[in-house]
This record gives C-alpha cells, sequence and structure tokens, in this order.
C-alpha cells in the first residue's frame, strides 16, 4: 500500500523510462542485475511531467509510456484567491499588494500572445515577485526582474505592466 512519485518523470534519459515499462504494466515485474523486483499489491505510480517547448531537457513520453498511465490530469493555475493568500503567507507583502501581483499574472497566462514565451507565469514566479518586494524593491522592479527582463516580448509585458501596476506607489 503506497504511491510512488516520478516527479518530473519526462526528464528522465529514455533508457532509464524504458526499464520501468515491466514494472507498470499488468506483470509489475522486472529483473535488474539478475535481482527480481516484484511490486506488492496496492502500488499505485503517479507521474508529473512538464510539457512545453519551454521545459529543456525534457523528453516526450511516447505512445507505451503514456498507454501505462491510466489517467492523465492538467493541472491549471490555483485559483486566484489561494494564490493571493498563498503569497501573503509566504511573505510581508499585504494583501493589496499580492492581489496586483496575482492579477497581472493571470493577464499573463491568459493572453494568447503570452504562449510561446520565455518567461513563465506561474505561481513560482509570483512567489519570486512578491519575495523581491518583501525585499524592499518596488513592484515594477520586482517585475522587472522576474518577468520583463526574461521576456522576448518586452514591449508587451512593458505595456501589461504599465496598464496593471499603473501609478501605484509600492
Amino acid at each position: 500500500n503506497c504511491v510512488i512519485l516520478l516527479d518530473e518523470f519526462n526528464r528522465i534519459e529514455p533508457w532509464i523510462s524504458n526499464s520501468l515499462f515491466a514494472l507498470l504494466d499488468d506483470t509489475r515485474a522486472t529483473i535488474v542485475h539478475n535481482e527480481p523486483i516484484v511490486l506488492g499489491e496496492n502500488v499505485v505510480f503517479v507521474a508529473t511531467i512538464n510539457q512545453g517547448f519551454q521545459y529543456t531537457g525534457t523528453f516526450t513520453l511516447d505512445g507505451a509510456m503514456r498507454n501505462r498511465m491510466n489517467a492523465t490530469l492538467e493541472v491549471k493555475p490555483i485559483p486566484s484567491e489561494v494564490e493571493v493568500e498563498l503569497l501573503q503567507n509566504r511573505t510581508s507583502i499585504s494583501k493589496v499588494e499580492s492581489k496586483v501581483i496575482v492579477e497581472t499574472m493571470k493577464r499573463f497566462r491568459d493572453d494568447p500572445s503570452f504562449q510561446e514565451e520565455t518567461f513563465d507565469p506561474s505561481t513560482r514566479s509570483s512567489i519570486n515577485v512578491a519575495l523581491l518586494r518583501s525585499s524592499g524593491l518596488t513592484l515594477r522592479q520586482a517585475f522587472e526582474f522576474v518577468i520583463t527582463n526574461s521576456s522576448t516580448n518586452r514591449k508587451n509585458v512593458i505595456d501589461i505592466l504599465n496598464s496593471k501596476l499603473g501609478t501605484l506607489s509600492f
């Protein structure tokens, strides 16, 4: 009775994932260096992957491996109110500042022109902006270091930041 988490599963070399085929199929057994490995009952595998061109060092999962996974669940960004609370709990910034960060990141996430961007408007990026803000930078400076400087579309990023941040004094 256990769950085995294969985190960042598409980052492992294909020869390693190939050695897992037998464990993940109906036989649930394999041999490694002449030692048999047999999975007990109620062993569940969960694999996480990041997909997309922006994730270098990843490999595409082939059909045989995808076929061994019973279901696929796409994880979307957490609800805005939860992300706001997370930023407040992780840093010393105010609820107002947390909301501005989350709303700005949501704008980047929802805008199709940023789908091919080199920056990732993820919750992790929101946390990084909040951490920089809590260390004394302005919100504009924090966004510049986390988002603008790594963007291939700086003008559009700056336009969005100007519309979202406007003349905020923090």
